[in-house]
């Protein structure tokens, strides 16, 4: 039987991190993701999983030497992933 304080140890641990709305995005990118109002404008619904997929405008590539990708996600720890950078052909 589990006593009352590991049940609140365990909902606490349900408790997903939040992102805060990215307020600049790399050059040479768009956002493809269907949600962008959603993450533009409501900081509660970016939650820890949550992604948004980028993709580069035209006449410019994904540079593969970049530290990030073009499918960013918030992270446990309420941070996003690496941004990506694009290049030109």
């Amino acid at each position: 039987m589990f006593s009352s304080l590991e049940f609140d140890l365990q909902d606490f641990s349900l408790v997903k991190k939040r992102c805060s709305p990215i307020q600049t995005y790399p050059l040479n990118t768009v956002i493809e993701s269907d949600n962008t109002t959603f993450f533009q404008n409501d900081e509660q619904q970016i939650i820890a999983g949550s992604t948004i997929i980028l993709r580069c405008i035209d006449n410019y590539e994904y540079d593969p030497t970049s530290h990030g990708s073009l499918i960013i996600q918030c992270q446990n720890d309420g941070s996003w992933t690496s941004m990506p950078n694009c290049r030109c052909k």
